[in-house]
């Protein structure tokens, strides 16, 4: 049977909400502020906490994050009016569970429970039931509640204490390395060191002296020896990511490696021992690669000892809300700044069809902030940046236009003027906020004639 805790100041919500677990067959005891609800917690346990945000006295927020402190594993699903929006995020990063929106249907909040139950009885199940609430309350690329996260938490939670092989697939912006890090962070080797390496961003020329290392004098310019990344591991974990970009020769030398467990470093003669796990990611299809002769099939076999799909964001849509309210915090840090996300907003994130994954969904946020104003992020905030967030289809009948279209150019020259501005004109943080590189940054200021001191510092001057 479950026990809920229930806390409203509502005495007309608490009484629906009590009829309906009655119905359901929910044992709830029902309290209307935070104060009692942290008291009781004291001296109960209970299996689910469903609390609403317009509790009296205290902030919903703060009773969160000392009920934390007391049943850090039980899971919280928030109740909110629109009035709270400014608390939303809030409320993800102090670890709710969930977070919904009134009015609330009765098959809505059953359905959320239900699921919040079985994340409470997957994580009982795990070696390091931590992991899931780390993950739920903002670690890396992986917030979120959903089927597909849950699924992943699991395979690696099973891999902790070992350091067999992983290989890592899934699409680009996934986050792959994020993983590899996971793994080594909440594993046997979190003490050691973790070296990442992407294949596909070194040269073919370079990538053996740069993964094995060389002696001095192997070649012009090795005035000294040089130990590699597989050195620089030792004992730890080495990430490959994108091995399937890696050269045949090389990937010959990696099998070597495997296999003895000693490497030469490029003009050397002796070998040397070194002890390291491997972890390996690409968003190729190796069986394909092999077949056409790119990838070799034992190295294949080598490292594909325990597979891990990341799932795509659309395979994850309910992790979405969560998974905003986690890159606006990384994004704003230690900035004192106040940013919320407006619920309509979290509706329409929702939507989107993501296909550049985490990567995709950070860079529009990051764009946002830009547009914003008042700290919050509005719908128009996300059509400003170009994103096709929330894009409906449209019939031949619906094709009039009736209001005046704003060419790409503005909207692109308006969106370079927002980002430098709100930086005060660093060229750097404008770029990074806009998802482009410098160069490009400085190419777009010369096609549309813009200057900082002209547009940024004094922003009161006619546009050009």
């Amino acid at each position: 049977m479950r026990h809920i805790l229930l806390i409203d100041p509502d005495s007309k919500s608490r009484a629906a909400i009590q009829k309906l677990g009655e119905r359901e067959g929910w044992t709830i005891d029902a309290l209307s502020s935070g104060f009692d609800a942290l008291a009781w917690l004291a001296i109960n346990r209970t299996d689910l906490i469903l609390m609403s945000m317009d509790i009296p006295m205290i902030s919903p927020v703060k009773v969160l994050q000392k009920m934390r402190r007391l049943v850090n594993r039980i899971p919280v699903i928030l109740m909110a009016d629109t009035n709270n929006y400014p608390k939303v995020t809030e409320g993800y990063q102090a670890g709710a569970y969930n977070i919904l929106f009134k009015p609330l249907s009765p098959e809505s909040l059953v359905k959320n429970i239900e699921e919040a139950m079985s994340f409470k009885e997957l994580s009982s199940s795990m070696k390091r039931p931590d992991l899931l609430h780390i993950f739920l309350q903002g670690y890396g690329d992986f917030n979120g509640n959903s089927k597909a996260s849950q699924e992943l938490y699991v395979k690696i939670d099973r891999i902790l204490d070992s350091d067999i092989t992983v290989m890592i697939t899934g699409e680009s912006g996934t986050g792959k390395e994020v993983a590899a890090k996971t793994i080594h962070r909440y594993g046997s080797l979190k003490d050691q060191p973790f070296v990442s390496v992407n294949c596909a961003a070194i040269p073919e020329s370079l990538q053996e002296s740069e993964l094995f290392g060389y002696d001095k004098g192997a070649f012009t310019g090795a005035y000294a020896d040089k130990i590699g990344k597989f050195e620089a591991a030792n004992n730890g974990t080495l990430f490959l990511d994108e091995i399937g970009d890696m050269s045949l020769p090389l990937q010959a030398k990696i099998l070597r490696f495997i296999e003895t467990g000693e490497l030469e470093r490029v003009g050397g003669i002796l070998k040397k021992g070194v002890s390291v796990r491997l972890i390996a990611a690409t968003n190729k299809d190796l069986q394909e690669e092999v077949r056409e002769k790119r990838f070799r099939e034992d190295l294949y076999h080598r490292i594909n000892v325990y597979p891990i799909e990341l799932p795509s964001l659309r395979e994850r849509k309910d992790d979405i809300s969560i998974l905003a309210s986690s890159i606006l915090k990384q994004i704003i840090g230690t900035d004192k700044r106040h940013i919320s996300i407006l619920p309509e907003t979290y509706d329409l994130l929702n939507k989107n069809e993501w296909r550049g994954n985490v990567r995709e969904l950070m860079n529009s946020i990051n764009r946002a902030i830009v547009s914003s104003k008042e700290g919050l992020l509005r719908i128009e905030d996300f059509s400003l940046s170009g994103e096709s967030v929330g894009r409906k289809e449209t019939t031949a009948e619906q094709e009039t236009v009736t209001e005046p279209i704003t060419t790409l150019k503005k909207v692109e020259r308006d969106a370079i003027l927002n980002a430098l501005r709100f930086t005060d004109g660093n060229i750097q943080r404008a770029s990074k906020a806009l998802g482009i590189t410098r160069a490009t940054m400085y190419n777009k200021l010369k096609r549309y004639n813009l200057t900082i001191k002209r547009e940024i510092r004094e922003p009161n001057s006619q546009e050009a």
